[in-house]
């Protein structure tokens, strides 16, 4: 099967596809337009990297000279673009940087897992220079369910005060994944369940047609968002 698969590159998109994959389709776009107005320069946290969905998205910014992501234990990524990339160990509520470290930090989809959440917003804070920017996407209630959450999410209110809690100025924010979404990760969550296996089912290319659906016709009340701070 490997042979085939390898003779005909198509037949990936019949292997089981993962909801994170989807995600990065739909948050990029978001990111582009609300960082389209400020410069990303300078050295860059990946604050909670996974499995580096959003690498491609960072070397795009060619003002970044240093570019670190991060996770509970270091990534082990296959290949990274340039030289400018790192990779290191450790934690969001105890990020092993200085005072001031970073110029930009990026963290998707990673406070929900926090049970210190406060103490994350906090460190995410430290390291960033006076005026450096922070991007954090997060889901909004009501999301759809995952146990692997410590909390569903965050309100627009709730996200703003603990911007305001980091001593970060809430610049702009955007409201993304809706209905199309919220059925694949249904779906995804009820086929996992059944089979009892974290192994997906759900083959490549319906990952990718649902995920280009809710992107392209945003439709329904949206459960995840995306938030621009500023460092005071």
């Amino acid at each position: 099967m490997r042979g085939i698969v390898r003779k005909f590159p198509g037949m990936r998109l019949l292997r089981g596809g993962w909801p994170d994959e989807a995600r990065a389709i739909i948050q990029t776009p978001v990111f582009r337009q609300i960082l389209k107005e400020h410069k990303v320069l300078g050295s860059c946290l990946n604050a909670g990297c996974g499995e580096g969905l959003f690498v491609s998205f960072l070397n795009g910014f060619n003002g970044l000279t240093r570019i670190v992501h991060l996770d509970l234990q270091a990534p082990l990524f296959s290949q990274l673009p340039d030289a400018r990339h790192e990779v290191i160990g450790g934690s969001v509520t105890d990020l092993p940087f200085k005072d001031g470290e970073f110029d930009f930090v990026l963290s998707t989809e990673v406070i929900e897992h926090v049970e210190d959440d406060t103490k994350a917003f906090r460190e995410i804070s430290r390291v960033l220079n006076p005026g450096g920017l922070a991007l954090i996407s997060t889901p909004t209630p009501p999301a759809p369910c995952d146990p692997a959450h410590v909390r569903e999410g965050y309100t627009l209110n709730e996200l703003q005060s603990a911007f305001v809690g980091a001593n970060l100025r809430l610049l702009e924010h955007r409201f993304c994944m809706h209905v199309t979404m919220r059925s694949l990760l249904r779906i995804w969550r009820w086929q996992y369940e059944l089979t009892g296996q974290r192994k997906s089912w759900m083959p490549r290319f319906v990952i990718l047609i649902m995920a280009w659906t809710d992107r392209l016709f945003p439709f329904g009340k949206p459960f995840d968002i995306v938030a621009l701070g500023q460092k005071i």
